[in-house]
Parts: C-alpha cells; structure tokens; sequence
C-alpha cells in the first residue's frame, strides 16, 4: 500500500461526502490530511475544519473520543457532538475503504475555520 496516495483517497472520498453536509448554521469547510505516513500510518492526522460554529462552542483541536473530559463534552450541543461523532466515524470508513491497517485508530480532529485563519492557517496545527 502507498500510504499517501491511500490517504489522498480516503481524504477525496470523505471530503466529497462531508462537503455536502450541513447542521444548525454549521457546515463543513475544508477537509485535509498530514503526516509522516510514509514513516508509519500512526502519523496521520485528519483534520475537518467547520463554518459556522461559534468558537467558543468548538474546543481547539477538538478530537472526539470516548470518556472524554466532562467539561469538554458540556460545551458542545448534543446534536452537535452527535454529528462530530458521525462525520469522524464516516472519515474512517473512507480508509478501511482503501484497506488502511486499523482505520478505527485514525485520529480525526475539528476545528473552526475562523480560528484557523486568524491564527496563520496551516501554521496554526505546528
């Protein structure tokens, strides 16, 4: 397997559905991928980012993950959290698609695409 053409299509494919996917005034605005993946598939990392949403609703980096913190989960609509959790589950689907070895692993973040602008674009995830 080639990793990265692996996670280029993953990518495309979940980016082609999220795309079209819309909540409450929040919507899906970018859908991108990075990593040493050509090291080892653990290094990668997906990133969804999201209009819309308030940035005080939305956590920095915000990966959605069982047993997280209280605090974290109370800021965040239930229909909201709901949604994050279907689009990470949906993102990870794509990559068992092209045979990624443990897609359930792959870790998906969410952010605000304002926030991400403000603070320099890509720079903001170094």
């Amino acid at each position: 397997m080639d990793a990265q053409q692996a996670a280029e299509d993953a990518v495309g494919a979940a980016r082609a559905i999220l795309e079209q996917e819309a909540r409450d005034g929040v919507h899906v605005e970018s859908v991108f991928w990075y990593g040493a993946v050509e090291i080892g598939t653990e290094n990668l990392v997906v990133w969804v980012l999201l209009a819309g949403a308030p940035d005080d609703v939305l956590p920095e980096w915000y990966f959605p993950v069982p047993g997280q913190l209280a605090g974290i989960q109370a800021r965040l609509a239930s229909s909201l959290r709901e949604w994050l959790d279907e689009m990470r589950d949906a993102v990870r689907a794509e990559f068992a698609k092209v045979g990624w070895p443990d897609p359930t692993r792959v870790a998906v973040g969410f952010d605000s695409s304002n926030r991400v602008e403000a603070a320099g674009g890509f720079a903001y995830f170094k």
